[in-house]
């Protein structure tokens, strides 16, 4: 480990209640194996309430294969629910980047914070 190098930020999941029965699931931190495996019933257990969710993947530092899946199990359970779900990313963030590589993002609707625009 660098000296100089900041300590990995723990990942945390922060649900906003909005208008009309929308959530918004923050997810921050390093979205890996231990922090996907420790979040994953909690991230489960918001979709299985009625009205749309908004997944919000700005404050993801770090995303890797296990979190990925999770967000592909999230969405599946989401799915089984008939809950509407939207990504929101950072253009051109680590996260944008890994979903645009995994093709994630052609399967469920993706937003930017900017514009609320479809991110390609």
């Amino acid at each position: 480990m660098q000296p100089d190098a900041a300590p990995p930020v723990p990942t945390e999941l922060h649900v906003h209640h909005e208008p009309a029965g929308a959530r918004r699931l923050e997810l921050r931190g390093e979205l890996d194996l231990d922090s996907a495996t420790r979040l994953r019933g909690s991230l489960l257990d918001q979709l299985h309430t009625q009205g749309p969710v908004t997944l919000d993947l700005r404050a993801v530092d770090y995303l890797s294969s296990a979190g990925v899946g999770l967000l592909i199990d999230a969405l599946q359970c989401a799915a089984a629910q008939h809950t509407s779900v939207h990504l929101l990313l950072t253009p051109h963030s680590l996260a944008a980047r890994v979903l645009a590589l995994t093709e994630l993002e052609r399967t469920v609707p993706v937003v930017t914070d900017a514009s609320q625009s479809t991110v390609r």
